[in-house]
């Protein structure tokens, strides 16, 4: 439980979600809080009340869950969620070496603003996060944005009653968001198979009240060394775009491969 007086509750991103004073003593107990650091979060703010509950659930012992509910008071009335979920699958007996094959761990902040007619939520993959195996590492975020009222001033000002916005990994690169946008990372998997090879791929899919977007790429990079070195690099991807008014669409697939040897003789002379 928690609670402020004329003190404003600071909501973390997704990605530092684990670092919040409200949740690290939970998620991390045996990491002691600092209570310096708590100003920054609770910033001083005259007329500013706040009040929270927190819940950590365990879930068929695979999913860990702390849910932290936030009330806001004062010059607007605001409901805030923060969530953080670690899942591995499948259950590891005691004792058992192997990995599980996946482990997931999870970041949500949502907040919804009755007054304004906004709902907001924004997720992340935390660091930790794998499938199949360890070295295969996944990151990256997605997020959505609903309006039921026009906004003319604060932080969504400009968009319009209905507007959706909806994205998982983020936007094309030839697509310019507003400012009010949520903003997320690409969704990744970096996996190192071999100290020679590295494959890393990248994603996103988009929803705006303009266009509709779809994208990523696939990068292999192997590299050999010794007296006969090689070095080949493969990448290919493809980007679309689709705006609604006027209807257009815009494509782009490429691929590139370049491949290098270099052959070492060391003559005694």
């Amino acid at each position: 439980l928690g609670f402020g007086y004329n003190r404003d509750l600071t909501l973390p991103s997704a990605e530092n979600i684990g670092s919040h004073p409200l949740i690290q003593p939970i998620m991390n107990p045996t990491i002691p809080p600092k209570f310096d650091d708590m100003n920054k979060d609770f910033l001083p703010d005259e007329g500013a009340f706040w009040g929270a509950v927190g819940l950590r659930i365990e879930t068929f012992q695979m999913i860990s869950t702390f849910a932290l509910l936030a009330l806001k008071f004062g010059r607007q009335f605001e409901v805030d969620i923060l969530g953080i979920s670690d899942m591995e699958f499948p259950v590891q007996e005691a004792g058992d070496p192997e990995p599980p094959l996946a482990r997931i761990k999870i970041g949500v902040v949502a907040r919804m603003v009755p007054e304004r007619g906004v709902l907001s939520v924004q997720g992340a993959f935390l660091p930790g996060s794998y499938i199949y195996l360890p070295q295969a590492h996944i990151s990256g975020g997605f997020a959505m944005l609903t309006i039921a009222k026009d906004q003319n001033d604060g932080e969504w000002n400009g968009e319009k009653a209905g507007d959706f916005i909806f994205t998982l990994g983020g936007y094309a690169s030839s697509y310019q968001p507003k400012a009010f946008y949520p903003r997320v990372s690409r969704l990744a998997l970096t996996w190192q198979v071999s100290s020679a090879l590295s494959v890393k791929a990248q994603q996103y899919f988009a929803i705006t009240p303009e266009a509709m977007m779809v994208g990523g790429h696939v990068m292999a990079n192997f590299q050999e060394g010794g007296s006969l070195s090689i070095h080949v690099y493969f990448v290919m991807g493809a980007d679309l775009i689709i705006y609604w008014k006027p209807y257009h669409y815009l494509g782009h697939i490429y691929a590139e491969l370049n491949v290098a040897a270099n052959i070492s003789v060391d003559c005694w002379l």
